[in-house]
């Protein structure tokens, strides 16, 4: 067999396919356009990992000048809002036309669908003075004698606790 008989059309580009598949799911959350969605890292570029756009709306029937919501990390408010001009531009560059004209900003919490969770804190490493070493308080803070006696006493009574 011959491969162009087989082939029942011209090479499709993915974005295309993607557009079909998930412009439904788009649409229930908001999204009339789903490429915000799909281009979001090149819109936002660093706040990509931090941010995460939740619905655009257009004043009624228009599909220019609309509000995109895009949820933040807490804290990411400032930086945020510094950025707002390069991303309304960028996002009208990916449309093609003035579709953005507003962004407003909703900090929500961090979840797992967002790249740029903090990593959980590691575990301290306590060093209990195993060796039986005592350190003592620098002669510089402004301690009394029996504060720095009842401090090393303290200490002393922990390391042993812990020794077993």
């Amino acid at each position: 067999m011959d491969r162009k008989t087989n082939r029942r059309g011209k090479p499709t580009r993915l974005n295309s396919l993607t557009e079909k598949l998930i412009g439904p799911a788009m649409m229930a959350r908001g999204f009339s356009h789903s490429r915000i969605v799909t281009e979001w890292p090149q819109v936002a570029s660093t706040a990509a990992d931090w941010s995460e756009p939740a619905s655009i709306t257009f004043p009624r029937g228009q599909s220019r000048d609309g509000t995109l919501q895009v949820n933040i990390r807490s804290g990411r408010g400032p930086e945020m809002q510094m950025m707002i001009p390069a991303i309304i531009e960028n996002c009208n560059a990916v449309f093609g036309y003035a579709a953005v004209a507003r962004i407003t900003i909703t900090q929500v919490a961090m979840d797992a669908t967002m790249k740029g969770a903090p990593p959980e804190p590691a575990a301290p490493k306590a060093d209990h003075g195993d060796k039986g070493e005592s350190y003592p308080l620098p002669d510089s803070l402004p301690v009394s004698e029996d504060l720095r006696k009842t401090l090393d006493n303290l200490g002393k009574s922990l390391s042993r606790r812990n020794r077993g």
